[in-house]
Order: C-alpha cells, then structure tokens, then sequence
C-alpha cells in the first residue's frame, strides 16, 4: 500500500484482530472510504471502529442534555440563526457588523468566527475582549457572544461546544476500553475542546503515521504524527524528479479541458469505477458533473450538489424570487418556463402570461387576466365563425383557469411590500407550495428555519435568510460508488484509492485560497488568542492537499488547466502546483516550457465522446470539403446554406421575402379593416410587416420590475391620453377652455384618482422613485394647460374617437364600422383606428391632434410623409372629414412633455392624389409579396424583430433594392421620392 496509515491500520487488524481498534476521522464518510479500502485490497479486518469526536461527545453527552430537557441545535441553522441575533441587537449605538449584514456571506463569516470561538472554550465572559483591535467590534462581539449564549438558555439548546463540555464529565461512560488502540487520521487538527475531551479519553494512543514529504514542512500546529519514507509517488511535488504515470495537459478553455479529459476516459475504456476527478473550485466541480450528466455516465458528488440545481431547491429560490420582484409577471413567466411552477397546461400558461398583459404587484394578476378573460368571452360573442368563436371561449377558460392558479399562490404567500414579514409564515408558505415527495433535504432546512420563528423583520431580510439558507445547503453528497465517476475537492484527492486519477482546473489563483485575512478576526487578534492566521491557514490548506496526493493509490495521474477564460475573455496561467507536475513528468532539470492547448477538436474521431465531438474531429482535416459531408447528411443545413448563398445575390428571391402567396393579405382583396401604424410599419419595413401582421408573430414581452423606473414610455403615454381625454371632455361639458390658474387643480386632481388605481396594479419600486415621477407628470400635464391657452379659436368636438373598432370610449363620432377610402385606381382601402383629438377652428374647419409624449418627433417636423413612415395625418384627416362631416385644414402633432424639443408642429392637408398613389406603391408590396428588409438601419434600432434577421440584412437589401432588375422592388424604391 502506498498509504502509510491504511497499511498501519491493516497491521492493527492483523495483530489485534478481534479488539476493537478506535480511529478519529473527519467525517464517517471518510472512515467508511478507508474501510471499503482494506476490504477492497484483500484485508479482512474486525471491529474498527470509525467515528468523529463531534459523534463522540454526542452519544457521551446526548442523554444527559435530553434528561436536562436541552435539545441540539439543528443542522445548518447557525449562521441563519447568528443573522438573526445580529439584526436583534440593541440599536444603542451604531454597530460595526449590522451595517454590514445585507452585504452576501456576512453571516456565514461570523458564525464560522464564532463557532471557532466558542469550540476554543471562549464564552462571552472568558473572552479577553481587550485583544479586539476596536472598541465598537469588541463591544458588538461581546453582545453576539452573550445573545447566543441568552437564545440557547432560552431556548434549551446544546451547541457543539456545550456536547464537548458536558462529553467531558462523561467521560466514565466512554465506550473505550484502557488497552484499545486510538488513532486520529493524520493531517487533523481539532478544536481545543476535542483535543482535551481526546486527551482524556480512556485508550491507548497511537501515534499514525504518514508519507514523509521531501522538501516541505507540515504546521505547527498539527497534531503529532509519524512521517514515514513511504508513499506515493505523488509524494514528491515539492522535490520534483522523473516520476512515471504522471502527465500533464493544457487547454484551450474549460469546455476543452473537460472534453479532453472524457476522450481519454472513454478512448481508453477505463472503468468508471477506477476514475477520480478532483477539481478545487466548486463550479469546476458542477461542469464535471453536468458534462457526465450529459454523456449519460453514472457519476456521484462527494459534496452533492447546491439545493438551486435541483427542482425543488430551484422552485423554492424561484418563489422567493417572486416575491423579491414584487411578484413581477415577467419572473412568473420565467418560473412556468423553467418547470419549477407548474401551473394547469404550463405552455399555454407562460403565453397567457404575456398575452393578459401583467406587470407586478398581487393585483395585476385578477385585474389583468379577469381583463383577459372578458375581452376573449366579448370578442367570441362578436365573431361569426363557430370554429373561431369556440377557441376564444375556451382560452377565456383557460385564462380564468389561470388565474384562480394564481390567486392559490398569492393566497400563501405574503405581501412583499409589507415593512415587516413574520419569517414562520414565510416557511410555512414554502413548505405548504412544495410537491409531495419533495427533496427531504430541502424541506428540512426549511423546517429547520422554523425554529428561529417567531422573527419579524424587513421583507429583504427575511427573504434573504431563507435564501441564504437554502443557496448553503448541499444535497445528495456520496461515497464512491461502483460503475460510477467519482467527482471531488482537492481536500478529498485520492482518498478513494482509484487508479486513475484527474486533477483539473490548476489555473493560477484558483486552485489555493488567497492568503487574506479573516473578515471578522484580524491576524493580530487571532495570533493573540492562539487561532492561525491567513498565511498559516494556507500553509495548512496546501499542506493537507500535498498529504492527500502523497497517499493517492493511483496508477496514473493526470495535471491540467484551461489557458483562458472564455467567460472573461482573458488568458490565464498554471500554478504551481501544475508546474510541480510538470516536472514530475519531464524530471528535474527539463524545461518547464507549458504545452499546446488542446482544443475542443478530437485528434481521432474514435477519442471523441459526443457525436457532435466525432463530427468535428472528422471534419477537421477536410477544411472546405467538410461542408459537403455536413450538408449531405443534414439537409435542412444545405437549404439554409442555399438560402445564405442566394441574399447574398443582387436578385431578390424568395430567401429575401419574396412570398407571391401573400397577394391573399391585400387589404383591398379580403376587405379587412387595416391601421394608419400598420401602413407606416409596411413603408419602414415590409419585412417586419410580414412578420408581425401576416404571420402574426409577437415578440410583446412582460414588463419587468425596473428599480429605475415606474412608469416605461406605453404606460405613461397611455396615462397621459386618459388624463386629458377625460380633463377635456369635462371642459366639453362646461363649455370652458383650459387655462392654467382655473383648471390646474382639477387636473391634478384627476392624475391623483388614477395614480392611486395605478399604484394599487403596480406599485412602485420605492417612494423616492414614486414621487420623482409622479412630479414630472405634473410638470407635463401644467405645460399641457400652458399650449391650450395658446391655442386660441380651439374647440375639442371628439376625443379618443375610435372607428372601426368596438373598444370605444362612447364618443358621439365613434363608429364601429371602417371608413372606405376611395383610392382610385388603386381600389377601396378600409381603415379603423383611433383619433387622439378633433378640434373646430374658429373659422369653421376642423384640425386633428396627435398627441406625442415623447422628448421628440418620429420624424422631422419638415417631412410630410416621410418616404411613407409618416402616414397617420394625412389618412386621420380624410377620416375625420368624413366624421365630422367638414373640412380639416390640417394636423397637428402636439408634445405635452417638459422633456420635449418642442411644443407642436403643423401639418398642412395632404394632396390626395400623391396620397392616394404613395398607399397604392404601399399595399402594391402586399399584392406582390415583396416583403424586402429595409436598407436604412436606423429603422432596426427599436424593432422588436431585429434578432430575427441576420448582420448583413441591410447591406444585402440595399444591394438587391439598387439592383434594376428587381422589378417588384420598385414600389418600395419609389417610397424614396415622398418627402
């Protein structure tokens, strides 16, 4: 054996054979690896008894402390619990952590400080309290110190330290007798407490041995051990020489260095059960994990997996996270996506979600799906196609559906704007959401939690505990397993005896923590009260992992790290203990040059361990001849490439948009009501139109909680044209124009009403962002009085005036029906909309109002129709003559925003014969079907479907539109020569 401690333990077993034999481990976990390994090499061995001193002092102490009516603190409550004494603390003075406890880890730091405290026998009144460098630290430690003391008296606990004070006055009852060997695994050191509840013990100690290390000193502060010349080869990192079985790789990126590891794995058909794979860093450890999950290997965790990668885990923290978010609907969304909320026919569920709407706030969900469900049982009952009718019915069941779902979710869990949350509540909700069968371990940490209730606090912290909670929990950490990989820590590497041993990840930085010291007890104080300090915790740190490597069992080694990191876009270096290996493999005096990276590319087809793998690696050495073979066998590839060779032609064809078919979408042939908005899209882009208003495609999302912001520009556009439809037609009635000194009062008072409803659907992220807001609508709608003063011989006839709608507002112009333009010989064109504003002039015409509440026009005031962009006033000037039965000398675009450039800018009646002939160039496309991209980019900034098209859209249209021959372009290259 290499392991000089597992041969002394198999000649124990030999000499005393049926005595029982005591050996202190860290973890049973780890006693039951060295046992598996003696059997597992042919020692058959009889009452060794594995335990851990915190096991010990429990069975000594546990009946004692129960008969004493004390009950053991739960497992990994500590630093939830120490979070909780700190925001408990007296607000006497100012603190020196509690303006630190929202920072993340802040509790983990001090319970790991205080539990190392308390297991060196310090109690608040022995602590020399003068060592602490502060007055405000020490002072604050104290009170820590005396809360957790007063909560365990409270509350009838026993922490660990108080199992080793009370083990100690059992020691009578220990279950070692005088004559029995005691061993404790080298390399660890225990806690004052356990070292004197050891010392005491009954037992004969034995001294263990482990493998001598050449050229390294272990710490101080060790406990006694034998170093013996024996051990692995392993054992000789720090005085490098020659050493066979040791090799090293580097690689381009992690991805690489995970994908070189499995090609030799699998080209060399190891058994699974002979590989370790050891990585330091946690996330390194997960790649592992999820790269095996994904090749279908067996493969288990020695620390298990973080509680957020399971479902359960996942759908906790996501509910939290709704909560967070103020029960945002975007993050519901994300929740049904993702599985971790299953709501009633989930798909159908998410695009509901998008569908009603919502935005956060417990409220939005009744307002806006009972909205939803109302407008698909209305339009139902409107539409004369049964099929059609019968869908719409049956998602308004759905919809309702929905949203009794998730009044049961809201109905559990508490108001995330309330200044207090009771944190049992919190838990019980959790607990009572959770599946039946769910993880027990997640379901423990939460019931664990339940101890510290009751505990009211501010929402954020109490969400924060409980998430602090569960982001520690580890769960499903295992053993060595037969027929599986085995993933580890550096503190692990070759514990399990495998053969074949992978250390991964050795980039500079990251294999050893950085020699920082404690946030909670500087070097200075903890040298006072004799704790290491930041260089010898390291020293202790590589020092144990130099011990675990010198006694790995393994045949071969294998050393890597990644040369860059892709994620960050830098390049990184070996550390030493890469650079250790490499001379392992190339002896003491080779040169240290680091090798190639290998890249993600197999060498040899039959070394890749994915199918995608063994198509790279055999497509490699073809260079162009490689697509041949890829198009071949996919030939849904060979038509996208196809389509990629024809855009790049000046010929416009059917990869352009090219779609003949389309003729049947021609407003004028089907007779369907189109919108000024839908015709302007169509002259930006008829590539978008196609996209949005032929196939009906939507990219809508939901609006997400913006700490920044309230209102986003649709919902404050919509508030301001309800407030001054509203505002006027009050005045309508009075027969009264609007001036600033009579009427801002009035005003201001109608934004109150509807700002009080829009609180109550969407509450804002905080009062200071409330009020800025709220006072920029004041100022908008105060400028909004200042223009209609200036606006002489205006009177309001029609405000909001729909046609061709059924949405309408009750406005006496309001027709249901579209109104028929007659384009001459360009046909009949239907439209419907809505008018934001008529006006009678004092000579007896009427003038249109389109109010903008952006900080500037679409298009420059100059620009009359805008190559086609700008239609809306020319074709709401037709409509209105017809409405009100006059003539409309022209339209007006007013901007009643303090941001805006200006205040309005007036548009003069549009020709109809250019008018007429620019719509007939337009819906020319539609009958044609070239639906082209648009060649200006500016176009693309704030289209919601510019993902869908590709880097090079705007060359290539541009190419194809300069391109004569492209006959059924000229329509749109015709949109040019409108001003």
């Amino acid at each position: 054996m290499n392991d000089p401690f597992l041969a002394q333990l198999a000649q124990l077993c030999r000499d005393v054979p049926s005595s029982p034999k005591w050996v202190v481990v860290p973890a049973p976990s780890f006693g039951w690896t060295l046992a598996e390994r003696l059997v597992l090499a042919g020692l058959p061995w009889a009452n060794l008894r594995f335990l851990t001193m915190h096991d010990l002092a429990r069975d000594l102490a546990a009946p004692h402390l129960l008969a004493a009516g004390l009950d053991p603190v739960p497992e990994g409550l500590s630093a939830s619990l120490l979070l909780r004494l700190l925001l408990d603390l007296p607000d006497g003075d100012e603190g020196y952590f509690r303006p630190l406890a929202e920072q993340p880890r802040m509790a983990d730091c001090l319970w790991s400080s205080l539990l190392e405290l308390r297991l060196e026998g310090w109690t608040s009144e022995s602590f020399p309290f003068d060592c602490i460098e502060r007055r405000a630290k020490a002072h604050e430690l104290k009170a820590l110190l005396e809360a957790y003391e007063g909560y365990l008296k409270t509350e009838k606990l026993a922490d660990q330290a108080d199992l080793y004070r009370a083990a100690a006055a059992c020691l009578h009852e220990a279950p070692v007798a005088a004559d029995d060997p005691v061993l404790v695994v080298p390399g660890l050191r225990l806690p004052r407490l356990a070292r004197e509840l050891l010392a005491r013990l009954p037992g004969r100690r034995v001294l263990a041995r482990r493998p001598e290390l050449p050229a390294w000193e272990c710490p101080s502060l060790w406990p006694t051990d034998e170093p013996v010349a024996a051990g692995a080869p392993l054992r000789f990192l720090c005085q490098p020489q020659a050493v066979p079985g040791v090799s090293t790789f580097a690689a381009g990126g992690r991805e690489a260095e995970l994908e070189e590891i499995f090609r030799r794995l699998l080209e060399n058909g190891l058994p699974l059960d002979q590989v370790e794979l050891v990585a330091a860093q946690p996330e390194v450890r997960l790649e592992l994990w999820e790269k095996a999950r994904r090749l279908e290997l067996p493969v288990v965790m020695a620390d298990g997996l973080p509680a957020g990668r399971l479902p359960d885990g996942r759908g906790v923290l996501g509910l939290l996270s709704w909560v967070e978010s103020d029960y945002s609907a975007s993050e519901l969304r994300s929740l049904v996506l993702a599985g971790d909320l299953t709501p009633p026919e989930p798909a159908a569920s998410a695009h509901l979600l998008t569908q009603a709407r919502l935005t956060w706030g417990r409220a939005t969900y009744a307002r806006g799906l009972g909205a939803e469900a109302r407008r698909l049982r209305d339009t139902a009952a409107e539409v004369h196609d049964p099929e059609v009718a019968a869908y719409r019915r049956s998602q308004a069941a759905r919809v309702d559906q929905l949203r009794l779902w998730v009044e049961g979710l809201l109905a559990r869990l508490p108001e995330a704007r309330e200044e207090q949350l009771e944190l049992g509540a919190l838990v019980r909700a959790l607990l009572d959401l959770m599946r039946p069968g769910a993880e027990p371990a997640v379901r423990r940490a939460l019931t664990e939690l339940l101890g510290l209730a009751p505990f009211e606090r501010d929402t954020a912290q109490v969400l924060r505990l409980v998430r602090e909670r569960l982001e520690r929990l580890q769960v499903g950490a295992a053993r060595p397993r037969p027929g599986h990989l085995y993933v580890t820590g550096l503190e692990g590497a070759g514990l399990s005896g495998r053969r074949h041993l992978f250390v991964i990840g050795l980039e500079e930085g990251r294999v050893f923590s950085a020699p920082i010291e404690d946030p909670v007890l500087l070097d200075g104080e903890r040298a006072h009260l004799g704790l290491p300090g930041s260089l010898e915790r390291i020293h202790e740190q590589v020092s144990h992992v130099l011990l675990r490597l010198a006694t790995a069992e393994c045949q071969e080694a294998v050393f890597s790290y990644a040369t860059r990191d892709l994620r960050e876009n830098r390049e990184t270096v070996s550390s030493w203990l890469f650079k250790q290996a490499l001379r392992l493999e190339r002896g003491a005096g080779a040169e240290l040059g680091e090798p190639d990276p290998v890249t993600v590319v197999a060498a040899r087809a039959g070394a890749a361990p994915s199918l995608s793998s063994w198509w790279l690696a055999r497509l490699a050495p073809l260079g162009p001849l490689a697509s041949d073979w890829v198009l071949a066998a996919y030939p849904w590839l060979a038509r996208g490439q196809r389509a990629v060779e024809a855009r790049e032609k000046a010929t416009f064809g059917e990869f352009d948009g090219l779609v003949p078919e389309a003729a049947e979408l021609d407003p004028r042939r089907t007779g369907r009501p189109i919108s000024a908005t839908a015709l302007e899209v169509l002259a930006a882009c008829p590539f978008r139109w196609f996209l949005e208003r032929a196939l009906g495609l939507n990219r809508r999302e939901l609006a997400g909680r913006d700490p920044d912001r309230w209102l986003d520009a649709l919902m404050r556009g919509s508030l301001m044209h309800d407030l001054l439809a509203r505002f006027l037609r009050e005045l309508r009635e009075l027969e009264a124009r609007p001036t600033l000194k009579a009427h801002e009062e009035r005003l201001l008072a109608l934004l109150e009403e509807k700002l009080v409803e829009l609180r109550a659907q969407m509450p804002p992220a905080s009062e200071a962002l409330y009020g800025e807001e709220v006072e920029a609508l004041r100022g908008d709608l105060r400028k909004f009085l200042r223009q209609e003063e200036k606006l002489t011989g205006h009177t309001p006839v029609a405000l909001e005036v729909t046609f061709g709608m059924t949405d309408n507002e009750g406005e006496a112009l309001d027709r249901d029906e579209p109104v028929a333009l007659e384009l001459g010989a360009a046909g009949i064109l239907k439209l419907r909309g809505r008018i934001d504003r008529i006006d009678r002039l004092a000579d007896g015409t009427y003038e249109v109002i389109d109010y903008k509440t952006g900080a500037k026009p679409p298009h420059k005031p100059k620009a009359f129709f805008a190559q086609g962009r700008q239609l809306q006033h020319a074709l709401y000037s037709l409509v209105a003559e017809e409405l009100v039965g006059g003539r409309v000398s022209g339209s007006a675009y007013s901007f009643p925003s303090e941001r805006a450039h200006q205040d309005r800018f007036f548009l003069d009646p549009p020709d109809r014969t250019q008018l007429f002939a620019l719509v007939g160039e337009l819906l020319t496309l539609v009958e044609t079907g070239a639906f082209t991209h648009t060649g200006d980019v500016n176009q693309c900034k704030w289209c919601d479907f510019k993902h869908a098209c590709h880097a090079s859209s705007e060359r290539q249209a541009t190419l194809k539109l300069e391109n004569a021959a492209n006959e059924v372009l000229e329509p749109f290259r015709k949109l040019r020569s409108y001003p």
